[in-house]
């Protein structure tokens, strides 16, 4: 998986999303660079963090967002409730909300999710 993610890496960033079996794995590599170029996209300090987005879209349960810690890694997502596909991004958020991606990848099949229990939310922080 790796060696993909070096292969992707065109330019200073790269992102790969793949289905495991407990989840999503996401890898990830940035530089200092492009989170100071989304850091003025967003006009503030912001926080690094990753995204991902389930489709269907359901505005109260598709998107969640991880904070990260370094430039690089991998860690391993539980896809949106419900979602039948997900795409993954790193960027900055800013404290109202604002998001400018660093590095994206392709949406991946997550298949069927169960569904959602009412009042729950998905936004992680």
């Amino acid at each position: 998986m790796a060696e993909l993610l070096t292969q992707a890496a065109g330019g200073d960033e790269a992102l790969l999303l793949e289905p495991v079996a407990d989840g999503l794995s996401l890898q990830w590599t940035i530089t200092a660079r492009s989170v100071e170029r989304a850091r003025l996209v967003i006009g503030a300090e912001g926080r690094l963090v990753a995204r991902l987005v389930g489709f269907p879209f359901d505005p109260g349960l598709s998107i969640r967002d991880r904070p990260l810690d370094q430039l690089s890694g991998s860690l391993v997502l539980a896809p949106p409730s419900g979602a039948l596909v997900a795409s993954a991004a790193v960027g900055m958020l800013a404290e109202d909300e604002r998001f400018a991606a660093i590095a994206h990848g392709p949406p991946v099949a997550v298949g069927h999710q169960s569904s959602p229990s009412p009042g729950s939310h998905a936004k992680e922080s």
